[in-house]
């Protein structure tokens, strides 16, 4: 048990290296009890992963097996995010309560676009990406969508102009 969650999740907390010597940011794996589940990373947005934590226990009760991790360490535009990804995915892969195969990624805010720039290959056995009100305001959304090749959901606000970075426009322009 930790804290306040159920008892049929546990939170492992695993501790990654970057370079070999840069320590990134903690990642927080959960899962259900019952079930040896696929594997979906959440990609946080730039508050960190705290506020993200309801969400991701609820997708873990479904019976999947879910990293969470900060969008920081795999933002939509920056050379190490991919390897970043990679990694994390290969290394949740061999916890005993993570079934290996199919990868869903969710990416929420600065971690909706990571998800749009650095998931959408398919890489790791990824096969969907949903992103959330991504941050992608600052990256080329030609670019990264003819490295499209899996099935991917955007979610966003018509109206939102929160910091001009999850425009509608900019959605649009992806999907085209």
């Amino acid at each position: 048990k930790t804290g306040s969650r159920s008892p049929l999740f546990k939170k492992t907390i695993l501790s990654l290296l970057l370079l070999g010597s840069a320590t990134v940011h903690a990642q927080e794996l959960f899962f259900s009890e019952k079930n040896k589940g696929p594997l979906v990373v959440v990609l946080a947005g730039s508050s960190g992963t705290e506020r993200y934590q309801d969400l991701t226990s609820s997708i873990a009760k479904l019976g999947y097996s879910v990293l969470l991790v900060d969008g920081k360490d795999v933002p939509p535009n920056a050379g190490y995010a991919s390897s970043n990804l990679k990694r994390y995915i290969t290394e949740a892969q061999t916890n005993a309560k993570v079934k290996s195969g199919n990868v869903v990624v969710i990416g929420l805010s600065l971690g909706g676009g990571g998800a749009l720039a650095n998931a959408v290959q398919g890489d790791n056995s990824i096969v969907g990406v949903i992103a959330m009100y991504p941050a992608i305001a600052k990256v080329s959304r030609p670019s990264i969508a003819s490295k499209q090749q899996v099935p991917t959901m955007i979610f966003v606000g018509g109206k939102d102009t929160f910091y001009n970075c999850c425009l509608v426009e900019y959605a649009n322009e992806y999907v085209s």
